[in-house]
């Protein structure tokens, strides 16, 4: 998978992949109390599915779910029974440690700096 490309798609739109039309308003739309009702399904959103749930959606069936899966797998993503999960959002390490470690880290970094310069660096 495309580390750049992946977390972008994965919070786009269902129709942002291309779908047939068939498949995207399957998808696009909730079947509930004998009514349609507009949801905005995200790529996220449809890789924690299943293919069993996703063919339980009224008017999506076995040629949308291929249709599915080969979008998905444009953007090296798949179907949450058929693959690896999607990467989850990370905070960056140095962003997730407390004040103190951050300062620690720094001077630590300093030093090693400090001790190269002095090294490359003869005395006057």
């Amino acid at each position: 998978m495309n580390d750049t490309e992946a977390p972008d798609i994965l919070d786009q739109s269902i129709a942002e992949l291309g779908l047939p039309a068939r498949a995207n308003n399957a998808l696009s739309y909730d079947y509930t109390n004998g009514q349609f009702t507009r949801r905005d399904m995200t790529v996220r959103q449809l890789v924690s599915k299943s293919a069993g749930e996703l063919m339980r959606e009224p008017n999506f069936g076995r040629v949308s779910l291929e249709h599915v899966r080969a979008k998905l797998a444009e953007h090296g993503l798949y179907l949450r029974d058929e693959g690896p999960p999607p990467p989850q959002p990370r905070l960056p390490v140095f962003a997730s440690l407390t004040v103190s470690h951050r300062l620690a880290l720094i001077e630590a970094k300093l030093d090693i700096v400090l001790s190269i310069l002095s090294r490359l660096m003869p005395p006057p």
